[in-house]
């Protein structure tokens, strides 16, 4: 796979790939409005790369895979920024987290024991769940967390990570562009 960073979709992508450091700079500082500014920046462009790759037809498997990382570059930080900057609420919901934490070790490890790589999925239901997860996230920095909306991410974040689970299950090679488990 060539590494291709012309069409605008992966320059997109490497907006977000190149604010995980910043970001995790701003969460151990504790600069909890730029953080949630720029982690507004990085959802943003989580949409954006993807919408604008359909739109044009300038999908990529460079940019399947680029798009991928970032995500879980993004997502596994989260988990870290969530304890450094809401370390109460983690705690007051630690079990909820547990799981979803489980629940992500299992499509990952299952899908690189499987694949022999990470899987790349891009479900709906982990749009979805990104979005949820973005806006609690982004929500609770700037003003404070939304427990029922941290429970709606949790329920939604769950299912989808099922769904991967599942489909690592079924599917003998790894199938990045899958939308759902239905196809």
């Amino acid at each position: 796979m060539k590494w291709d960073f012309k069409p605008l979709p992966n320059k997109i992508t490497l907006i977000r790939f190149l604010l995980v450091p910043v970001l995790w700079v701003l969460a151990f500082a504790h600069q909890s409005v730029l953080f949630g500014i720029l982690l507004l920046v990085a959802g943003l462009s989580d949409w954006a790369d993807g919408y604008i790759a359909r739109k044009y037809k300038i999908e990529s498997d460079f940019g399947i895979y680029f798009d991928s990382l970032s995500d879980d570059m993004v997502n596994v930080s989260l988990l870290f920024w969530m304890i450094l900057l809401l370390p109460q609420f983690i705690l007051d919901h630690l079990v909820v987290v547990g799981i979803l934490v489980v629940l992500l070790v299992l499509v990952l490890g299952g899908g690189f024991w499987k694949y022999r790589r990470l899987p790349s999925w891009h479900l709906y239901s982990f749009k979805i769940t990104n979005w949820f997860l973005y806006g609690f996230f982004v929500l609770s920095v700037l003003y404070r967390p939304i427990e029922l909306l941290f429970y709606v991410f949790a329920a939604i974040a769950a299912l989808a990570l099922t769904e991967a689970i599942v489909l690592t299950i079924q599917l003998p090679k790894l199938e990045s562009n899958r939308k759902t488990i239905l196809k």
